[in-house]
């Protein structure tokens, strides 16, 4: 999560707010004995849920 409070005055702010998650990934696989030069660079990266929020907040 990411996020930021801008403060106007003393009580009011505004609000900005990023969230992801369920996110994977994979690396590199080897190759086998028989091919050792057949290495794969496999880097997967994939964000599945994200969220955002902007707002205004009052402080007590």
């Amino acid at each position: 999560m990411i996020g930021t409070r801008y403060f106007l005055s003393n009580g009011l702010y505004l609000l900005a707010e990023a969230v992801g998650n369920n996110y994977d990934a994979y690396r590199v696989t080897n190759g086998t004995l028989k091919n050792i030069l057949n290495e794969k660079d496999r880097h997967v990266w994939s964000l599945q849920e994200c969220s955002a929020k902007v707002g205004v907040g009052i402080n007590f």
